[in-house]
């Protein structure tokens, strides 16, 4: 596609600012809607099983497309959109987070600790509150217990309102 996958976007500062705080929400939104599509909507569901920067492509409009399916499955779904989801906030892999912390911790974490700081803080108070349900939807995606994470199409659902 013609902006390559989401991983080249944070190295490049011109698209990675480009990248709107609107744009960044609007992918999350998109990725989401593809695995709960895949998940839930298929039959039998088909589970990608590498959902990374690497295997999102974005398009002129930098709207996201979920690509290369070599790994996909046909068993129950492995659920790691939340690293995702806070990797487009961030614009970097969030290892830190992810690692040391446990899932109750996090919530004390500030977003300007966690949002790419090439970006402008988000002024508008809808912009802020969309980026704290998605923070949070995502956390609740990488809980330990992969049983106790939110289900894609409930992910979905959560970020369509």
């Amino acid at each position: 596609m013609e902006n390559g996958s989401l991983f080249c976007a944070p190295s490049d500062s011109e698209i990675a600012v480009e990248l709107c705080w609107v744009k960044r929400l609007n992918m999350i939104k998109q990725i989401a809607h593809a695995l709960a599509y895949m998940h839930h909507d298929c039959s039998p569901p088909i589970v990608h099983r590498d959902i990374s920067s690497n295997n999102i492509l974005l398009n002129s409009e930098m709207e996201a497309f979920v690509a290369d399916f070599g790994a996909a499955t046909l068993i129950p779904p492995i659920k790691l959109f939340g690293v995702l989801a806070l990797e487009i906030l961030g614009g970097k892999h969030p290892r830190e987070l992810v690692s040391s912390l446990n899932y109750s911790s996090r919530h004390d974490t500030s977003l300007e600790n966690i949002l790419d700081v090439r970006l402008a803080y988000p002024t508008e108070m809808l912009i802020e509150n969309e980026i704290l349900r998605v923070y949070h939807v995502a956390l609740a995606c990488t809980l330990t217990d992969p049983n106790t994470r939110p289900t894609m199409r409930k992910v979905s659902l959560e970020l369509s309102r």
